[in-house]
């Protein structure tokens, strides 16, 4: 794993791509399908810089690994109690969780969390009972089990990424270096 070049974002637009398998039968003509949910990915536009600041982002767009980073241009809530995930192996849209504040809305539809190096973002409003439960609702399906008590990070989420394009853009005028790329979720 890589860091990310601490550069300034000038641009970020999601990008919503849904991991679905659609199949047909040639006899019949029936379909099945099979949706993952969608992976979350960004189109980023770095601020202009010099060339000689460029050099470090040039060189991490040259490399095949993979880095975390959050999802730029969201502002995260806090103070909402130290989030856990409640029972190891839960798998599926639905994780059941604990150490929220009581009796509150703590997250709300389209918020990010982070559980393990995954990214995941909210697909409904998640109100906590008076001991601080809640099941969240997810977009996507968790790609790997629960671990029962393990810290859930809605205050700075970030999620394991990768360069997607196979193609990466630096656009050079006389001194000055602009960026773009996108990056995909690994998880």
């Amino acid at each position: 794993m890589i860091e990310m070049p601490d550069v300034p974002i000038a641009r970020a637009e999601i990008l919503i791509t849904r991991d679905q398998r659609i199949t047909r039968s040639r006899y019949g003509g029936e379909s099945q399908s099979i949706d993952y949910g969608a992976t979350p990915a960004f189109s980023l536009t770095f601020v202009p810089m010099l060339e000689s600041q460029a050099l470090a982002l040039e060189a991490w767009l040259e490399s095949p690994d993979t880095f975390m980073m959050p999802p730029p241009g969201y502002a995260f809530p806090s103070g909402l109690g130290t989030a856990r995930i409640n029972g190891a192996g839960q798998a599926g849209t639905a994780i059941n969780t604990d150490g929220w504040n009581g009796s509150t809305t703590v997250l709300t539809r389209g918020q990010w969390i982070q559980i393990g190096n995954a990214l995941h973002r909210l697909s409904a409003d998640a109100a906590t009972n008076a001991s601080g439960a809640v099941t969240l609702n997810l977009t996507r399906p968790l790609r790997t089990p629960t671990v029962n008590n393990q810290v859930l990070d809605y205050g700075s989420p970030q999620g394991l990424f990768r360069i997607a394009d196979a193609e990466r853009r630096a656009s050079k005028v006389p001194l000055f270096t602009t960026v773009t790329v996108t990056v995909e979720a690994v998880l």
